[in-house]
């Protein structure tokens, strides 16, 4: 079967009602396992490798990267949106070149995102304590090539050529695995390097979007007429401004910790939301199947029902199982990542726990055990309705339905406020307790709308007497 009717298949049966969600869905969770240990992998290797002011300072920009990138997935959503369109209306000469006209705009865009990242340096660097000019310009540069990824990764969604969008990315954690260890082995044990070879992943990532895009033969444009994308920059703005808030939510927080605390007392916290972020978001994925099969200009497609009801079971049971892990075997994920917490029957873990203290990794003290648990129970709390709401987030935005998806934003300057209001008082706990009143929130705003629209959608007709 051509890569063309294989697209086409991928609809499904029964008069092109969309199917294999579940399958694609699973496929796309299994590769991000596999991105997710690279990840993990790193984080083992890094966090034991750099002295804790440099973990916390990669961290903080680690999350810098994501805060920023995260709403350039706007990009992926509009360039996904308008091929699966194409796509379902049997207009596939239209997907090449309406690719290659964003990705000329993106690679623009990034360069002047790289050329201000340098000039600013400076001043960019000082809000973070330890993090100075260099590793600042390195690490916006590294962003502003991140950019390019989206525009890939939204052809291969839109097409619905779910193996590339799995398997691609996966290049990217190998990579800066590989070139972190090396450097800090050979260089030296610094943020600097690390970010380096994030962005060596990121090239590794594009090569491969550049070799799966010359194998995906579509009918030549010829002398039709390019279709103007209308709407197209509604639709991004829009997405990228609820987006942008949802990366707000899902990645500032260590961010927030080394501006409020410094990079140094940062350290633990940053090392919890790591393993909560990592742990809650694995079914993130699944919103990626989901979107393109109900994509439309605004009215529910006849199967959005079964599919989102689906999804979001689905969702919920492998989040249910991430999180009991993390609540109730607290050390193990820590020890998988940084080692041992403590003196475990000291620090008051788990004594199923101990059989591991034979590890010879450095472990925290009693106290920063005790403390550690208490923020890893706290983020994970505090990112499960933000998992939930992101699968509901890329439902509504299929559809160009954005009124809830914008209350994102409003949900995420509570956030912060609350976490300016609070931080003096409650420290890093300050954190978690504004993430879980905003996430929930944002929660209750895009469930109440999805669920309106469901009421409202007028009945099928009746069928006719035999």
């Amino acid at each position: 079967m051509s890569n063309h009717s294989a697209i086409r298949h991928s609809h499904g049966r029964h008069g092109g009602e969309p199917d294999h969600l579940v399958a694609q869905g699973t496929l796309l969770i299994t590769a991000n396992l596999v991105g997710a240990f690279f990840n993990a992998a790193y984080h083992v290797v890094m966090g034991r490798l750099l002295p804790p002011a440099e973990y916390a300072a990669l961290v903080a920009m680690l999350g810098l990267v994501l805060v920023a990138s995260t709403p350039m997935l706007a990009l992926q959503t509009t360039i996904a949106h308008y091929l699966s369109l194409f796509q379902r209306d049997g207009d596939t000469r239209q997907i090449l070149p309406f690719f290659r006209r964003w990705l000329h705009g993106v690679m623009g865009l990034a360069a002047v995102i790289a050329g201000l990242g340098f000039v600013f340096r400076t001043p960019i660097a000082a809000f973070w304590e330890g993090v100075g000019p260099t590793l600042a310009a390195a690490t916006i540069a590294t962003l502003a090539l991140s950019l390019l990824m989206n525009v890939y990764y939204g052809f291969f969604q839109g097409i619905q050529a779910f193996g590339w969008l799995a398997w691609s990315p996966q290049a990217w954690g190998f990579t800066r695995l590989v070139g972190a260890t090396f450097f800090a082995y050979t260089l030296a044990r610094t943020a600097l390097p690390a970010i380096v070879a994030q962005a060596m992943g990121v090239c590794a990532v594009l090569l491969l979007g550049m070799l799966a895009v010359s194998t995906h033969h579509f009918p030549p444009l010829g002398p039709h007429h390019r279709k103007p994308a209308t709407g197209a920059a509604p639709y991004l703005l829009q997405a990228f401004l609820a987006l942008g808030a949802f990366a707000l939510m899902m990645n500032i927080d260590a961010n927030l910790s080394a501006h409020y605390f410094g990079t140094d007392a940062s350290a633990l916290f940053a090392k919890a939301a790591t393993i909560a972020r990592t742990a809650i978001f694995l079914p993130m994925p699944l919103a990626l199947a989901l979107f393109p099969k109900v994509a439309s200009t605004g009215a529910l497609p006849p199967h959005a029902g079964r599919l989102l009801g689906r999804a979001l079971l689905y969702a919920a049971l492998l989040i249910a199982l991430v999180a009991c892990i993390c609540w109730l075997l607290p050390g193990l994920p820590w020890i998988i990542l940084y080692g041992p917490l403590a003196d475990l029957a000291d620090a008051g873990a788990p004594d199923a726990l101990s059989l591991l203290r034979h590890m010879t990794f450095s472990s925290l003290s009693p106290a920063d055990a005790v403390t550690a648990i208490a923020l890893l129970h706290a983020m994970t709390l505090a990112l499960v309705p933000l998992a939930l709401a992101y699968l509901l987030l890329n439902f509504e935005t299929a559809q160009r339905h954005f009124a809830a998806p914008l209350m994102l934003v409003p949900c995420a300057g509570l956030y912060l406020w609350l976490v300016h209001r609070h931080a003096a008082a409650l420290g890093p706990m300050a954190i978690p307790r504004a993430l879980f009143l905003a996430s929930s929130l944002s929660l209750l705003l895009l469930l109440a709308s999805t669920l309106r629209r469901f009421l409202r959608r007028p009945a099928p007709p009746a069928a006719s007497p035999p």
